[in-house]
């Protein structure tokens, strides 16, 4: 059954988990700055209290085959671009919200992986982002490999100072990432050495060492994710 959005539900109670997968997902797309997201009482339908946001985001990343049956690349790239902050921060900055269990917080973290192997690896063309053009004048072009991309770039769980949490989140983060360049697909393996390379001020030793180990077991990759990989390990991405 493909997930629609539907309306009427209050401010108080959340809506079901397939009625918020519509509410996120199930609009046209357009260029970012006319997209849904930044009309109130679209975005306000799909904002959540932190607890649900954390279960219901963990839910759909781990398992999230049915946004392949229901929505187009264009439109699942959309979505996650407010899921990932574009005018909202409330269910992945539940990742550094100290009031919620931390294992909970872990298991949002882990479950960006399946997000890569299970989403991405499916729905991104296999194409580097960071050498194409842009000025795209298709507003709807790879919406999905941008937001594989600048995923971790864009999601609101960056530590903010070195507490033992922080230091669990970010460790958390890593392994993810680490996770994600084993799947065998250029935007993939984008998009984790992305974002290693901004963790890498953060974690520089940490983050030298997933990438040396990459690269030591992968002789034969593009020439370009190579180069690519060798400037995030100095933290030179943008």
């Amino acid at each position: 059954m493909r997930w629609t959005a539907s309306r009427g539900w209050g401010e108080v109670k959340a809506p079901p988990f397939e009625v918020w997968i519509g509410y996120v997902f199930d609009h046209h797309v357009t260029d970012t700055k006319r997209a849904w997201y930044w009309k109130r009482d679209l975005a306000d339908r799909a904002r959540l209290d932190a607890r649900t946001g954390l279960k219901y985001v963990t839910r759909m990343f781990t398992k999230p085959e049915p946004l392949i049956n229901s929505f187009s690349p264009n439109q699942i790239g959309q979505g996650l671009e407010f899921i990932c902050g574009a005018s909202f921060d409330g269910c992945l900055e539940t990742a550094r919200t100290t009031s919620l269990p931390a294992e909970d917080r872990v298991a949002l973290i882990d479950s960006i992986f399946p997000l890569y192997q299970r989403l991405f690896r499916r729905i991104c063309d296999a194409r580097l982002q960071h050498v194409q053009e842009v000025d795209d004048p298709d507003p709807a072009r790879n919406r999905a490999n941008a937001i594989c991309f600048m995923f971790w770039d864009t999601a609101p769980i960056w530590p903010r100072e070195n507490t033992t949490d922080d230091r669990h989140i970010a460790a958390a983060c890593l392994r993810v990432m680490e996770r994600t360049l084993t799947i065998d697909h250029l935007a993939c393996r984008e998009g984790a050495l992305h974002g290693l390379g901004h963790f890498q001020r953060l974690r520089p030793t940490e983050v030298e060492s997933i990438i040396d180990r990459f690269l030591a077991a992968n002789p034969w990759l593009h020439d370009d994710l190579r180069a690519y990989a060798e400037s995030a390990r100095k933290g030179a991405v943008l």
